[in-house]
């Protein structure tokens, strides 16, 4: 496995998003056949309803783990990568996987009402969460067409600029979050 993960380091120096691929690969999914209703099948807090900050970061991290999971589970169906083989499929699985969960992502952090310090914060992050959207489709066509590793490699080298759009925004809230003495990790950061 050791070769596998200096392999995915390549592709380290892309995004926070594209971070969630690498870590869902090197994680596989966990094969129990259970799925989860994602960010899509989370409740929404009622029309008006200001959540506190800690609720506003527990939903915000609850989206991030749901994203991961969806694409963990599109990066290799049948468990952890174990050959070098299944590196492009899972890539390819992968980029597929972030392309489909990442509106209801965007879907769920538009139904988070923030307390008023974090408005701003938010409405900044799912504005380049918006951004990174298009990059992410575009991408992932790219990577879907790539017929080896080093044409899949090259496409998330060509958009090296790419997909970044929501890492300031997203440690900006982790500032929030660390100055308010909330703990939470979120992956903003590659």
């Amino acid at each position: 496995m050791s070769g596998l993960r200096v392999r995915l380091r390549i592709f380290t120096t892309v995004s926070p998003l594209v971070l969630i691929i690498l870590i869902a690969m090197a994680c596989g999914s966990d094969g129990d056949g259970e799925t989860t209703t994602g960010p899509a099948g989370s409740q929404a807090p009622t029309p008006g309803s200001q959540l506190s900050t800690s609720e506003y970061f527990d939903r915000v991290s609850a989206a991030f783990s749901d994203l991961e999971l969806a694409v963990a589970a599109s990066a290799n169906p049948g468990g952890e990568i174990t050959s070098p083989e299944q590196l492009l499929p899972a890539i390819q699985g992968a980029m597929t996987g972030l392309e489909q969960a990442i509106p209801p992502f965007i879907a769920e952090m538009r139904s988070l009402n923030p307390p008023d310090q974090l408005a701003e914060a938010h409405r900044n992050f799912i504005s380049a969460l918006e951004k990174d959207q298009s990059d992410i489709t575009t991408l992932a066509e790219e990577v879907r067409g790539a017929d080896s590793l080093t044409e899949a490699t090259n496409a998330f080298a060509s958009r090296k600029g790419a997909l970044v759009e929501s890492r300031a925004p997203c440690e900006a809230l982790q500032q929030i979050a660390q100055q308010e003495g909330i703990s939470v990790d979120l992956p903003c950061e590659e």
